[in-house]
């Protein structure tokens, strides 16, 4: 599961970098932002492997897909305001932040659902994935081969 979040947020990444028009300081430093966060899903997910059934392990792992999530998000907007001029690029940044603010939503909300229900974590931790694995959530986006 967290190299299948890592993988979505590494090609929406890069989809998200082909729209950057310059690459200023504040966009590299929230890319950094983000690479922090989602070096830390290999220790959440070292946490939960050894803790199964610890609601705790659940949470921390929730808590470090929301944060990561969060700071897509943030990238997400700064990049936007390059493509301001551009409807059509405007629309899929308003469309793929919406589905990222709601995919951080969700993540957030599995850290105090751990603990009435790991399996409600469990069901976050899936649905999320799924919602930006499925082309049929996803915006068409046109990216220009290199």
């Amino acid at each position: 599961m967290s190299f299948l979040v890592v993988a979505i947020m590494w090609v929406n990444n890069h989809a998200l970098m082909a729209t950057v028009r310059h690459a200023t300081r504040a966009i590299l430093w929230q890319n950094n932002h983000l690479l922090f966060w989602m070096s830390l899903i290999p220790f959440a997910t070292n946490i939960l492997g050894e803790n199964p059934r610890l609601a705790d392990a659940y949470a921390v792992y929730g808590f470090v897909l929301a944060a990561s999530a969060a700071a897509f998000a943030s990238l997400r907007w700064l990049a936007s305001t390059q493509g301001r001029d551009d409807q059509a690029l405007a629309r899929v940044h308003r469309t793929v932040l919406s589905k990222s603010l709601l995919g951080t939503s969700f993540y957030a909300l599995s850290v105090p659902l751990a603990y009435p229900s790991i399996f409600a974590a469990i069901a976050i931790f899936i649905a999320v994935p799924v919602m930006f694995f499925l082309p049929i959530f996803a915006p068409r986006v046109d990216l220009q081969s290199d």
